[in-house]
């Protein structure tokens, strides 16, 4: 868990310091979009690929090549300042981060006990997402014009390392293949991973120029847009009602916020 919290915190920092040094280094919308779109699709990627080489040598020896993987693609982006590389280097990071992403869970469902998996995954998430929001705020203590937040990124992705080099638990294989669900879970990744990666790449970039709205925030309503689709309520008026009289909606909400039919859709 400490190893794939310091993946998650280095996570962070590359994925906000990419479309903040874009956009200061003068990168089109089109780019700093497609960023996003590279790591949707290099996520999608590594979720069909990476079972293959976990199968052959285990999960330690696969999550480590994958951490050394995304330490390169950080510093290279550092190099090599251009859309035209950042793009690729951005889908190398997204499939570095499906294939340690599906190596800790499917080694965390070897591993625990079936009476305690709720809760160790629980406390899994929890982890991974404190993680990830501390390397989104570490931005808040330097200059995003320098340099040090892409070494950062690359120095905590090589101390991903360290616990699982040290570790002496053996190193096997549990990935196992869901072809049943792999049309829904296709669609899935597609929809939500490409959505949210625009949101998350495309957001620091703009939220300086005054443009948009901020009357709602764009996680709270794709995550409502996705709740609710998922539920059967694709009417818009539908969701405007439920966001003050259902509980699950209400807590996605924040419990005081009421979108209007409008701004849903």
């Amino acid at each position: 868990l400490f190893g794939s919290a310091l993946l998650m915190f280095a996570g962070g920092v590359n994925g906000l310091i990419l479309p903040v040094r874009g956009s200061l280094g003068g990168f089109s919308a089109f780019s700093l979009g497609l960023l996003g779109t590279g790591w949707a699709i290099g996520y999608f990627a590594g979720c069909l690929s990476v079972p293959r080489p976990v199968r052959r040598v285990g999960h330690i020896r696969s999550f480590t090549a994958l951490a050394a993987l995304a330490a390169i693609s950080i510093l290279m982006s550092l190099l090599l300042i251009t859309p035209y590389a950042w793009i690729p280097l951005r889908a190398l990071s997204g499939f570095c981060f499906a294939g340690a992403a599906m190596i800790v869970e499917s080694w965390l469902n070897e591993r625990t006990e079936q009476t305690a998996r709720g809760r160790i995954f629980g406390l899994y998430t929890m982890i991974n997402l404190g993680a990830s929001t501390l390397g989104q705020l570490s931005l808040t203590l330097g200059r995003a014009e320098a340099d040090t937040f892409f070494v950062l990124g690359a120095i905590v992705y090589c101390f991903a390392l360290v616990p699982l080099a040290i570790s002496s638990s053996a190193s096997r294989s549990a990935v196992r293949s869901g072809v049943d669900h792999l049309l829904v879970g296709v669609v899935i990744v597609v929809a939500t991973r490409s959505a949210a990666n625009l949101l998350v790449t495309l957001t620091p970039a703009f939220s300086d120029r005054g443009s948009g709205s901020a009357q709602y925030p764009p996680a709270m309503m794709l995550s409502l847009l996705i709740y609710c689709y998922a539920t059967g309520r694709f009417s818009s008026r539908v969701i405007e009602e439920a966001s003050w009289y259902d509980v699950a909606v209400r807590y996605i909400c924040g419990g005081d916020k009421h979108p209007d039919h409008d701004s849903i859709c």
